[in-house]
């Protein structure tokens, strides 16, 4: 899978409508503007890029725009009615094999992170199983506890998603592209390099249900309700934290552990990521306090 670039290594450029005189941002990547070994480097922006014109602009290697070119004329076609959609396999499978099919394990896995820690999910997708299908799978998975879900077009999200996506209240919004597997932006947490045994809570949610035999219905009714239980069950937990009746790590993921009354398996990034996102406790730092107050005592004797 081809690696994510970081935002260092994009260049943020400013770009005019040389026709309107409508203005965006957009970013490239450095080593295109580098790359080249020109003095300028030609971009072409294409219809809904910036507005409803398509030009080309001429970069610097400073990423400054140094000129603009449009078309004396520009081909437009039609749809035909007998398009051509790509068709999903489906075969016997369920939802959920199908949905974590497109996606893979790295966007699939932190797509259901994220409803956990109730941060927004993007999914850019021209597949009309994606947009009939995720966000109603996610709702019944998440009930009243499911964050927004987004499913948009490439058109949609250069005309609107993307200033939505990208301003500082969404800023731990999960942004990806379903058809190229590529994840475009995601919260801090989520950037180290992607291993499964990260991912314990989701594949042990997994695990408690059997695709051979049970059916969709079943399925997604088991995982609702183990999904709810374990939020519900943090709502609890987060009041004995704030009220220093649980002070430590451990004894926070054996309570959980405990009273959830299933076989999942926790980790504390999980659960604190789930604190922090969810309900904005930092547990760690209530946890470091406590420590410190003992450390202390103890020097007195």
């Amino acid at each position: 899978m081809q690696r994510e670039i970081t935002p260092e290594e994009k260049k943020k450029i400013h770009v005019v409508c040389p026709v309107c005189n409508a203005d965006d941002y957009i970013f490239i990547p450095s080593m295109a503007i580098a790359g080249t070994g020109k003095g300028l480097t030609s971009i072409f922006c294409p219809v809904d890029t910036i507005c409803e014109h398509s030009f080309q602009i001429f970069v610097d290697n400073n990423g400054i725009v140094r000129g603009y070119e449009t078309s004396d004329y520009e081909l437009t076609f039609s749809p035909v009615e007998s398009t051509v959609e790509e068709k999903i396999d489906v075969g016997d499978k369920g939802i959920i094999q199908i949905i974590r099919a497109i996606f893979a394990d790295e966007i699939f896995f932190k797509s259901i992170r994220s409803a956990f820690n109730n941060n927004e999910i993007y999914c850019i997708t021209e597949q009309e199983y994606l947009h009939d299908n995720l966000r109603p799978f996610f709702h019944k998975l998440f009930g009243v506890y499911c964050p927004e879900i987004v499913v948009c077009t490439m058109r949609e999200y250069n005309r609107t998603v993307r200033k939505t996506v990208y301003s500082s209240k969404h800023k731990n919004a999960l942004l990806f592209n379903a058809d190229l597997t590529a994840i475009i932006k995601q919260p801090e947490h989520f950037k180290d390099r992607f291993r499964l045994d990260k991912f314990m809570l989701e594949t042990s949610l997994l695990e408690m249900v059997d695709f051979t035999k049970q059916s969709d219905e079943e399925i997604i009714q088991v995982l609702h309700n183990t999904i709810v239980n374990i939020i519900e069950l943090t709502v609890l937990l987060k009041n004995d934290v704030e009220s220093k009746v649980i002070d430590n790590r451990r004894e926070l993921e054996r309570r959980l552990q405990k009273e959830s009354g299933r076989k999942i398996h926790f980790d504390y990034a999980a659960l604190d990521s789930m604190l922090k996102n969810r309900f904005d406790i930092d547990a760690e730092r209530i946890f470091l306090k406590v420590n410190e107050k003992i450390d202390k005592l103890k020097t007195l004797f």
